[in-house]
Protein backbone atom coordinates (compact mmCIF):
# COMPACT_ATOMS: atom_id res chain seq x y z
CA UNK A 1 0.00 0.00 0.00
CA UNK A 2 2.64 2.52 1.07
CA UNK A 3 4.88 1.75 -1.91
CA UNK A 4 2.00 2.13 -4.36
CA UNK A 5 1.01 5.44 -2.78
CA UNK A 6 4.58 6.76 -2.92
CA UNK A 7 5.09 5.61 -6.51
CA UNK A 8 1.77 7.18 -7.50
CA UNK A 9 2.88 10.54 -6.13
CA UNK A 10 6.37 10.35 -7.64
CA UNK A 11 5.32 9.03 -11.04
CA UNK A 12 1.84 10.35 -11.70
CA UNK A 13 1.73 13.57 -9.70
CA UNK A 14 5.34 14.79 -9.82
CA UNK A 15 6.36 13.18 -13.13
CA UNK A 16 9.48 11.40 -11.91
CA UNK A 17 10.89 8.45 -13.82
CA UNK A 18 10.39 5.44 -11.58
CA UNK A 19 12.14 2.12 -11.63
CA UNK A 20 11.83 -1.08 -9.62
CA UNK A 21 14.94 -3.19 -9.01
CA UNK A 22 13.66 -6.70 -8.32
CA UNK A 23 14.14 -10.43 -8.61
CA UNK A 24 10.37 -10.66 -9.26
CA UNK A 25 10.07 -13.28 -6.52
CA UNK A 26 6.62 -12.08 -5.52
CA UNK A 27 3.03 -12.92 -6.38
CA UNK A 28 2.11 -11.53 -9.81
CA UNK A 29 -0.73 -9.52 -8.25
CA UNK A 30 1.80 -7.64 -6.10
CA UNK A 31 4.07 -6.89 -9.03
CA UNK A 32 1.18 -5.98 -11.35
CA UNK A 33 -0.22 -3.57 -8.77
CA UNK A 34 2.80 -1.27 -9.06
CA UNK A 35 3.25 -1.42 -12.86
CA UNK A 36 1.01 1.63 -13.53
CA UNK A 37 3.44 3.71 -11.48
CA UNK A 38 6.67 2.45 -13.08
CA UNK A 39 8.65 3.35 -16.17
CA UNK A 40 11.14 0.49 -15.99
CA UNK A 41 11.91 -2.75 -14.17
CA UNK A 42 15.45 -3.92 -13.49
CA UNK A 43 14.99 -7.69 -13.33
CA UNK A 44 17.73 -9.96 -11.99
CA UNK A 45 18.09 -13.38 -13.56
CA UNK A 46 20.57 -15.53 -11.68
CA UNK A 47 20.21 -19.01 -13.18
CA UNK A 48 17.83 -20.78 -15.54
CA UNK A 49 17.87 -24.12 -13.69
CA UNK A 50 15.54 -24.16 -10.68
CA UNK A 51 17.70 -26.47 -8.56
CA UNK A 52 20.87 -24.49 -9.24
CA UNK A 53 19.03 -21.25 -8.52
CA UNK A 54 17.78 -22.65 -5.23
CA UNK A 55 21.24 -23.88 -4.22
CA UNK A 56 22.58 -20.34 -4.31
CA UNK A 57 19.61 -18.17 -3.43
CA UNK A 58 17.49 -20.49 -1.28
CA UNK A 59 14.46 -20.26 -3.60
CA UNK A 60 13.38 -21.92 -6.83
CA UNK A 61 13.21 -19.66 -9.88
CA UNK A 62 9.78 -20.77 -11.15
CA UNK A 63 7.93 -17.72 -9.88
CA UNK A 64 10.67 -15.39 -11.15
CA UNK A 65 10.59 -16.85 -14.66
CA UNK A 66 6.78 -16.84 -14.71
CA UNK A 67 6.71 -13.16 -13.75
CA UNK A 68 9.33 -12.38 -16.40
CA UNK A 69 7.11 -14.08 -18.98
CA UNK A 70 4.13 -12.02 -17.83
CA UNK A 71 6.14 -8.81 -18.09
CA UNK A 72 7.18 -9.82 -21.59
CA UNK A 73 3.59 -10.52 -22.63
CA UNK A 74 2.63 -7.11 -21.22
CA UNK A 75 5.46 -5.52 -23.26
CA UNK A 76 6.62 -3.76 -20.11
CA UNK A 77 10.06 -2.10 -20.34
CA UNK A 78 12.56 -4.41 -18.62
CA UNK A 79 16.32 -4.34 -18.30
CA UNK A 80 17.59 -7.83 -17.50
CA UNK A 81 20.50 -7.84 -15.09
CA UNK A 82 22.67 -10.91 -14.69
CA UNK A 83 25.08 -11.14 -11.77
CA UNK A 84 27.73 -13.22 -13.54
CA UNK A 85 29.23 -15.68 -11.07
CA UNK A 86 32.25 -17.82 -12.01
CA UNK A 87 31.48 -21.52 -12.30
CA UNK A 88 27.87 -20.97 -11.35
CA UNK A 89 25.93 -19.16 -14.06
CA UNK A 90 28.65 -18.29 -16.56
CA UNK A 91 28.59 -21.76 -18.12
CA UNK A 92 27.90 -22.13 -21.84
CA UNK A 93 24.73 -24.15 -21.20
CA UNK A 94 23.22 -21.67 -18.75
CA UNK A 95 24.13 -18.69 -20.93
CA UNK A 96 22.49 -20.32 -23.97
CA UNK A 97 19.32 -20.99 -21.97
CA UNK A 98 19.37 -17.50 -20.52
CA UNK A 99 19.79 -15.86 -23.93
CA UNK A 100 16.97 -17.92 -25.43
CA UNK A 101 14.66 -17.14 -22.50
CA UNK A 102 15.34 -13.40 -22.61
CA UNK A 103 14.76 -13.27 -26.35
CA UNK A 104 11.56 -15.34 -26.14
CA UNK A 105 10.09 -12.76 -23.75
CA UNK A 106 10.83 -9.94 -26.19
CA UNK A 107 13.43 -8.28 -23.98
CA UNK A 108 16.49 -6.74 -25.62
CA UNK A 109 18.63 -5.02 -23.02
CA UNK A 110 20.94 -6.98 -20.72
CA UNK A 111 23.42 -5.76 -18.16
CA UNK A 112 26.10 -8.19 -17.03
CA UNK A 113 27.38 -7.58 -13.52
CA UNK A 114 30.60 -9.59 -13.07
CA UNK A 115 31.09 -11.04 -9.60
CA UNK A 116 33.72 -9.50 -7.34
CA UNK A 117 34.77 -10.01 -3.72
CA UNK A 118 34.41 -6.38 -2.61
CA UNK A 119 31.42 -7.00 -0.33
CA UNK A 120 33.02 -9.73 1.78
CA UNK A 121 34.33 -7.33 4.42
CA UNK A 122 30.83 -5.92 4.90
CA UNK A 123 29.41 -9.39 5.52
CA UNK A 124 32.23 -10.13 7.97
CA UNK A 125 31.63 -6.86 9.84
CA UNK A 126 27.96 -7.78 10.20
CA UNK A 127 28.79 -11.33 11.29
CA UNK A 128 26.98 -12.77 8.29
CA UNK A 129 28.11 -15.69 6.16
CA UNK A 130 29.34 -14.83 2.69
CA UNK A 131 29.78 -17.36 -0.06
CA UNK A 132 33.04 -16.98 -1.94
CA UNK A 133 33.53 -17.89 -5.59
CA UNK A 134 36.97 -18.59 -7.02
CA UNK A 135 38.18 -17.08 -10.25
CA UNK A 136 36.75 -14.46 -12.53
CA UNK A 137 33.52 -14.87 -14.48
CA UNK A 138 33.85 -15.49 -18.21
CA UNK A 139 32.56 -12.10 -19.30
CA UNK A 140 33.78 -12.24 -22.90
CA UNK A 141 32.13 -15.62 -23.46
CA UNK A 142 28.91 -14.37 -21.87
CA UNK A 143 28.83 -11.31 -24.12
CA UNK A 144 29.51 -13.44 -27.19
CA UNK A 145 26.86 -16.03 -26.32
CA UNK A 146 24.13 -13.57 -25.37
CA UNK A 147 24.85 -11.37 -28.38
CA UNK A 148 23.98 -14.27 -30.68
CA UNK A 149 20.39 -13.84 -29.46
CA UNK A 150 20.29 -10.27 -30.75
CA UNK A 151 20.50 -8.81 -27.26
CA UNK A 152 22.08 -5.46 -26.46
CA UNK A 153 24.71 -6.29 -23.83
CA UNK A 154 26.36 -3.87 -21.45
CA UNK A 155 28.95 -4.91 -18.90
CA UNK A 156 28.73 -3.18 -15.54
CA UNK A 157 32.19 -2.34 -14.25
Amino acid sequence: QALRALLNILHNELGYHTCLDTTAFAPWETLASVLPFLDLILLDLKHMDGAEHKSLTGVDNGLILENAQRLGRASFPVLIRIPLIPGYNDTADNLEKTGAFIREQGFHDVELMPYHNLGQSKYAALGLPCRHFEGAPRVDEAVETLSRYGLCIKVHS
